[in-house]
């Protein structure tokens, strides 16, 4: 993506356009409930991110195989 930018002054804001809904789809700012969505959104990196920080922080759960596969792919 960064060989697609011109200059560095366009660079935020395609950045950002491709990071707000990335995030946004993945329940970081509030839960997801729809079930396509939330099946969708454990294909993206930022999920099991997530999830991976909240089971560090509140040692919940055992530990997330899936999520580290997509995490190191």
């Amino acid at each position: 993506m960064a060989s697609l930018i011109r200059n560095a002054e366009a660079a935020p804001a395609v950045v950002q356009f491709v990071r707000f809904p990335l995030v946004f789809v993945s329940g970081t700012y509030m839960p997801i409930h729809s079930g396509a969505l939330r099946h969708f959104s454990q294909a993206l990196p930022v999920q099991p991110f997530n999830e991976a920080l909240l089971h560090a922080f509140t040692g919940h759960g055992d530990f997330d195989w899936r999520g580290a596969g997509v995490l190191l792919a």
